[in-house]
């Protein structure tokens, strides 16, 4: 086997069907949940996720049923294993307290198709994105083939995750119960996810050979012994990220160094 193909033998299975995904425990986010819709309360935020050096990410938007038509990100959350901040963006401005959490190598922030959120996210404010992991760039290299979050989270955790709410009015006066724990969920079932590979990491060891998740695009593995390779803005490819954005998505397999320039064909996949 080639080293490109290698993989960590953690002893995941590659796929796993609808059937047996429902057949799982639901998962779900158990820890605070903190929504933020005002600049006092994002300055507060900030404070308390500025000491954390480990962030589950995810964006959530409003949906348009019209084809052509995108609104913009409506909810940021970032979530700590037993806290979660619901950034309501269409409420408070993306400011320089969430940018200096959202582009510093400092904190791994941790999700999936993470490019995409951060295309969105540079229509709302000029960012440059920092210390990043994208989980579909890393799964494959621990034989993982699905690219979803919800069959992701059931091969790794032996869980399932609702994902009931996705479609749901993310700009609504009021978000419900079942709105943040979703969106907490999300984020938080990334983090969870990330850390459950790093400790096969720990027990298995890497694949030789394995290259930079940073800057092989969808077939990435892990170098150095450490999923730490695969965190964007680590190389210098991914360090001159996207200032301003005017479409979303338009650059962003520049920002995230993918080697092709584009993203991997199911990288929007959820």
């Amino acid at each position: 086997m080639s080293a490109l193909h290698s993989t960590i033998s953690a002893g995941f299975r590659a796929t796993i069907s609808k059937e047996e995904l429902a057949t799982l425990p639901q998962l779900a986010f158990g820890g605070e949940i903190v929504v933020v819709d005002t600049p006092a309360k994002a300055a507060e935020a900030c404070d308390f996720l500025a000491s954390e050096r480990l962030l589950g990410f995810d964006t959530e938007s409003r949906p348009a049923f019209q084809k052509g038509v995108v609104n913009k990100i409506a909810l940021l959350q970032l979530s700590t294993r037993d806290r979660c901040f619901l950034f309501r963006l269409n409420r408070v401005p993306l400011d320089k307290s969430i940018l200096k959490i959202l582009e510093t190598n400092r904190i791994t922030k941790v999700g999936l198709s993470v490019a995409g959120d951060i295309g969105e996210l540079g229509t709302l404010h000029k960012l440059r994105p920092r210390g990043f992991v994208d989980l579909q760039k890393i799964v494959p290299g621990y034989g993982i083939g699905e690219l979803g979050l919800a069959k992701i989270a059931a091969i790794v955790l032996d869980g399932r995750i609702s994902k009931a709410q996705r479609l749901s009015n993310w700009e609504a006066s009021a978000l419900t119960d079942a709105q943040k724990l979703y969106a907490a969920t999300d984020a938080w079932v990334s983090l969870e996810i990330y850390n459950k590979l790093k400790s096969c990491e720990k027990l298995f060891g890497t694949a030789s050979g394995a290259t930079s998740g940073a800057t092989s695009g969808a077939t990435s593995k892990i170098t150095s012994g450490s999923i730490s390779g695969a965190i964007f803005g680590t190389v210098s490819v991914a360090t001159s990220v996207v200032t301003s954005i005017a479409t979303p998505r338009s650059t962003s397999g520049e920002a995230f160094g993918t080697a092709s320039g584009k993203l991997p064909g199911k990288f929007d996949e959820r």
